[in-house]
């Protein structure tokens, strides 16, 4: 894809780079990119937050509805920037690479348990759910599916361009030292 003159990398290919400019490479692994990675593995528990709803989805009142919505507005408003606020880091190593490999692919399951998630609750309108929320429904899901698309994209993006510029940075001064 060409962007003004300019031929845009698919994160397939920045991946390579990187591992390219990775290989042997014995820097340590970012705190921060530890702490990321430990929190997949602790789960990621969007499922689970929108199957937490189901209680307050059942109640057919105002009332009930106007919170549901607040936290998805809230949620809606402030996950671009924690995810942004997440991914601080910089893949350093190869063993951070496999890393990043298993989280893609972690978020992209929870994705999936997402909308399993959305379908349990939308087979439930009509019968528990009340059909006034069915639109709660659909937005929990949304802003869910949202957030953890975002995640990959900036995981796909931002994290790969950040890691090769370092490592482009780092390969120079150790070419400088020589």
């Amino acid at each position: 894809m060409s962007l003004f003159g300019k031929v845009k990398k698919s994160s397939e290919d920045k991946l390579k780079i990187l591992k390219d400019l990775l290989k042997d490479n014995k820097r340590k692994t970012d705190d921060s990119f530890k702490s990321f990675i430990a929190g997949i593995k602790d789960g990621l528990d969007s499922a689970d937050s929108v199957l937490s709803y189901y209680d307050g989805l059942k109640k057919d009142d105002d009332n009930t509805r106007a919170k549901i919505q607040e936290a998805i507005d809230e949620f809606t408003e402030s996950y671009e920037k924690e995810v942004e606020d997440a991914i601080d880091f910089t893949i350093n190593n190869e063993s951070n690479i496999e890393d990043y490999e298993w989280a893609l692919k972690e978020i992209d399951d929870e994705i999936k348990r997402v909308e399993k998630a959305v379908k349990k609750l939308t087979d439930e309108i009509g019968k528990s759910i009340p059909d006034a929320n069915a639109t709660l429904v659909v937005k929990l899901g949304d802003v869910s599916i949202k957030h953890l698309t975002y995640m990959i994209k900036c995981m796909n993006t931002t994290l790969l361009d950040n890691s090769i510029k370092a490592a482009q940075e780092e390969a120079e001064r150790f070419n400088l030292k020589k």
